[in-house]
């Protein structure tokens, strides 16, 4: 089905009489610039119109014609019925599993449900967790302590169920606090209640030193690593090259292959793109690597690429432009109407209306 929409009756009605004139659907789509893109709904079944108006309007085309001006909710249209499919009934075997699968999920939501329930009536009439779970046959689980960020007193990651949403639930709530259960997907949930709370202290050096030793090892084994880097990348900019420098301190030297600013090459890291393209033929720096690692570069050549209309780079830049003047104009257009008429617009209906939800 397709659709073009009018600001208003008038010009919808002007464009009528243009096609007892003579001219086509594609004349008036012509005429305003119009693709296919813009005006094709797709193939529907009257349910997927928002527009009652519309979807009795279209349905009420033969293949191949076109509908006088239809005054719909949200705009004055004039419909093109492209393609009509026949409604057909498929044969039982041909949708078995299908139906199948939707009647086990109706009833299996409707069990979730069911226990739900059953589960909140306990809790309401003063059942402990353990007697729910032992008559509902639920799984319970005695956590080990953990902190806000999900870890236990060693630091380690405990395990826990929507573990994001538990911990700032628990630590939201207290002792003996009966809480809302949490949602589990689409139908599962989740009741929890804390047991205990261990008030936070400062832990004894005996208890952490491992752990800041090896930080204060790896941070300062970084800031020794950055110092040198820069010291060798003095000796670049002084006039000596990496193969020089490479020889003196046992390292090795590459020469990548030609990347692009947004391609990267294996081997270097986002800093290293960065700092490669910060400047003309010749640019020396210094960087982080990949693996807690530092980086010398030294640009050698550049080459600006030819301008082609079909690259990828091009089609990219054409589509962010088009897609960001759209948006603005769209939002223009969106502030004035709201400014004159008074009134609040549906972004997801208006986006649909005019093609936007399926670019």
């Amino acid at each position: 089905m397709y659709q073009i929409s009018f600001p208003t009756k008038q010009e919808a009605e002007a464009a009528v009489v243009e096609m007892d004139s003579g001219k086509t659907f594609e004349d008036l789509m012509n005429e305003r610039d119009l693709t296919e893109k813009d005006v094709d709904l797709g193939l529907m079944n009257k349910a997927g119109f928002l527009d009652q108006k519309i979807a009795d309007a279209a349905f009420a085309l033969k293949e191949g014609q076109a509908s006088n001006v239809v005054e719909g909710q949200f705009t004055n249209a004039i419909l093109f019925a492209k393609e009509v499919k026949p409604a057909a009934v498929q044969p039982i075997e041909d949708v078995k599993d299908e139906l199948r699968a939707v009647v086990a999920q109706a009833n299996a939501a409707d069990e979730v449900e069911d226990l739900f329930n059953e589960v909140e009536d306990a809790r309401a009439g003063g059942s402990t967790f353990e007697e729910i779970a032992e008559r509902f046959d639920l799984e319970l689980i005695n956590t080990p302590a953990f902190d806000a960020s999900g870890n236990n007193e060693a630091g380690e990651t405990v395990e826990l169920p929507v573990a994001n949403e538990l911990t700032t639930a628990v630590f939201s709530t207290d002792v003996g606090v009966e809480n809302d259960p949490l949602e589990i997907g689409r139908t599962g949930h989740l009741w929890y209640e804390v047991k205990e709370v261990t008030p936070s202290r400062d832990r004894e050096l005996s208890e952490v030193k491992e752990a800041v030793t090896a930080d204060w090892t790896a941070n300062r084994t970084g800031e020794l690593l950055e110092e040198k880097a820069k010291a060798l990348i003095a000796e670049v900019e002084a006039g000596k090259s990496l193969s020089e420098i490479a020889a003196a301190e046992g390292l090795t030297t590459t020469t990548s292959q030609p990347f692009t600013r947004n391609g990267g090459v294996q081997g270097l890291s986002g800093s290293a793109v960065t700092a490669a393209f910060s400047g003309p033929k010749g640019t020396a720096a210094q960087v982080p690597g990949n693996n807690e690692d530092r980086i010398l570069l030294v640009l050698t050549d550049t080459t600006a690429p030819a301008f082609m209309t079909e690259s990828e780079n091009a089609q990219r830049i054409n589509t962010q432009l088009t897609g960001a003047l759209e948006s603005s104009l769209l939002n223009q257009f969106i502030n004035q109407l709201e400014q004159t008429e008074g009134v609040l617009v549906n972004q997801a209906v208006f986006n649909q209306l005019t093609g936007l939800d399926r670019q």
